[in-house]
């Protein structure tokens, strides 16, 4: 596949809040887009489900060409271009040796593509202070492609020294796009303190967008003790766009009973119509057998016109 499709694949247009890092089910792969294409509506769900692990595959993957961003015209130069085979040639070389070249580069270099590049090949380096020079890069450095890939590669780290350095950066910052891109590489760690730190943004962050993102994290997990999780925050919500993100990673969680028995009593007796909806929807994409009879009795006895329609489109699809 070319670049500019997979490009054209993985973006899901820029978030708000996150105009660079992240690409979940997809990527502006100049910073790891954000979420809104995925959070606009039931459709970009729809469109998007099961390509997290693709998408974050992509990321590194292109990462590791230096094609996670641009470039302009003015960059592509004979210079430029020996510079960045230098750079990349710095894989090869033992950390020790590597990192004062890589400090400099990212301290000193003005061209954000060069720095953008060293990221990814100060992410490699075995060398005891990359995880401070990444923390340090993530909050300072003037271009946000480098800050927002600094807090990435720091999140695939997935040690008690990163992880650390990324929670400071959480509590220290109120700037939403910093806490959704932290909140992204924090994803990336599998520790509990991690998930407990998602899991109170999930709770109580006060930045909508921040907290639809937590909790789009949250439902990317599948252990029961998330699913129940999910359940009790959709029980106390009244926003309807929670309520959609928290049925999103219902529909997801397809081999759960707990995440299909909310499904269904969301589609039979939520009080929001438009809830209604999207749990019909999600639970049509589930091909068991006792699915469409379940569709038929919810098709009887439902009176509203848009409910039933959606109905119809899901029987439709399981005959």
């Amino acid at each position: 596949m070319e670049l500019e499709n997979l490009e054209g694949a993985l973006a899901f247009s820029t978030m708000d809040s996150m105009s660079g890092v992240m690409a979940l089910e997809g990527m502006d792969l100049g910073g790891l887009a954000g979420l809104e294409g995925l959070y606009a509506g039931s459709l970009a769900y729809e469109r998007v489900a099961g390509q997290y692990d693709a998408a974050l595959g992509a990321y590194e993957g292109l990462a590791v060409l230096g094609l996670t961003s641009g470039q302009d015209e003015e960059e592509k130069d004979p210079e430029l271009e020996l510079k960045l085979v230098a750079l990349q040639a710095l894989l090869n070389v033992d950390s020790e040796k590597a990192y004062p070249i890589l400090v400099k580069i990212l301290q000193d270099e003005e061209n954000p593509r060069l720095r953008r590049n060293a990221i990814f090949v100060l992410s490699r380096s075995k060398h005891p202070e990359v995880a401070p020079l990444m923390a340090q890069l993530a909050t300072d450095d003037p271009d946000k492609e480098v800050r927002q890939q600094a807090l990435f590669w720091l999140g695939r780290r997935n040690d008690d020294e990163s992880l650390d350095l990324l929670l400071k950066i959480l509590n220290d910052t109120d700037d939403p796009k910093v806490k959704q891109t932290a909140l992204f590489a924090l994803s990336q760690n599998k520790s509990d303190v991690a998930r407990d730190k998602i899991i109170s943004f999930a709770r109580s962050e006060k930045d909508s967008k921040t907290r639809e993102q937590a909790i789009f994290f949250l439902g990317q997990k599948r252990d029961e003790e998330t699913v129940a999780l999910l359940i009790s925050l959709y029980d106390q919500e009244s926003d309807m766009n929670i309520k959609e993100k928290l049925i999103f990673g219902f529909g997801q969680n397809k081999k759960s009973q707990a995440a299909q028995d909310k499904l269904i009593a969301i589609a039979r007796g939520d009080k929001d119509a438009k809830a209604r909806e999207h749990a019909i929807f999600w639970i049509g994409q589930n091909r068991s057998s006792d699915i469409l009879p379940l569709l038929v009795d919810m098709y009887n006895q439902s009176d509203e016109t848009k409910v039933k329609s959606r109905l119809i489109m899901s029987i439709a699809q399981n005959k």
